[in-house]
């Protein structure tokens, strides 16, 4: 949003100019030492001339920190891109982005132009995030992990820690699908490790497990009751909501819904998820996910 919005109408250009232009006017025609007709229509044109320079001056500087802020997004989108000339997607945008911002600035909607700069500087900071390698995405959007339909990602590595009404509900029911068409296409893999404490429902455990082994999906256990204190020790950190996906080309990324690390709250139906191409969450992941595999079990049905 621009500066002047948010200007009180006394430290305004147009007030100021305005004032001086009244007080030339006084000025003038108290000059002429005389008070006739010619006199006053001097004065008068004077603070009429005023006005109309001073209102000139005022659109002159709201349009100038409206290109401002369009040209600061778009030197943005040329230093992500860097490369001499935009890219066709880039330059397709700027076309359109051009007329969009300049049919605002012709409507004058205030309330209009300030809603587009606070658009404008939520996109900078979700495309600098992205360059950033670690992104917090509204999990209801289409381009969200669990929406994108995953047919992008070849390999996914997850564990589920969190309770397991989860996936009998219907959030859990369409991530489910979601991985089972992928699967059934031949172009996903999933391997699903479940954290197990002890205090889980055994009829529960099976149906969710067996339909989970049904759609396709390489099940691991981890039954925390059957480790020794040490191995636990061990695994806590890694011990956490999350997976680490490899896409088409070849790139491992992590996913984590609600920003999830170790030692924060977590929860599995939240509204956003992580992704972070970062080298060290990266890292971090696949150090868990190879300590679990030594440590995972067949599944076995409790009594």
């Amino acid at each position: 949003m621009t500066a002047s919005q948010f200007t009180p109408w006394w430290r305004r250009v147009w007030f100021w100019g305005l004032a001086a232009s009244a007080t030339v006017s006084v000025l003038a025609f108290v000059s002429q030492g005389q008070w006739t007709v010619a006199s006053a229509t001097n004065a008068i044109i004077v603070g009429l001339y005023g006005s109309l320079l001073t209102a000139c001056v005022e659109v002159y500087l709201a349009q100038h920190a409206s290109r401002n802020n369009h040209d600061q997004l778009l030197m943005m989108l040329r230093r992500i891109a860097d490369a001499q000339s935009m890219p066709p997607t880039l330059a397709d945008m700027n076309g359109r982005l051009r007329a969009s911002w300049q049919a605002i600035d012709d409507g004058k909607h205030v309330h209009l132009q300030i809603v587009r700069d606070q658009i404008t500087d939520e996109f900078v900071q979700k495309i600098q995030e992205l360059a950033d390698g670690r992104v917090v995405l509204e999990r209801a959007k289409k381009y969200a992990l669990q929406n994108s339909g995953l047919a992008d990602v070849i390999d996914l590595k997850a564990i589920h820690i969190s309770e397991l009404g989860y996936w009998e509900r219907p959030r859990g029911e369409q991530w489910l699908r979601t991985q089972e068409s992928a699967i059934t296409m031949g172009c996903l893999q999933v391997t699903r490790f479940f954290v197990l404490r002890g205090d889980e429902d055994p009829d529960q455990i099976r149906r969710v497990i067996d339909r989970q082994i049904a759609v396709g999906i390489d099940v691991k256990v981890i039954d925390l009751q059957r480790l020794a204190a040490s191995d636990l020790n061990e695994m806590e950190p890694y011990l956490v909501n999350r997976g680490i996906a490899t896409d088409t080309s070849g790139v491992e990324f992590v996913t984590a819904r609600n920003g999830e690390h170790p030692g924060r709250t977590f929860l599995i139906e939240g509204e956003q998820e992580e992704l972070s191409y970062r080298t060290q969450d990266v890292r971090v992941a696949k150090e868990g996910f190879d300590l679990l595999s030594f440590r995972a079990r067949p599944y076995e049905a409790r009594s």
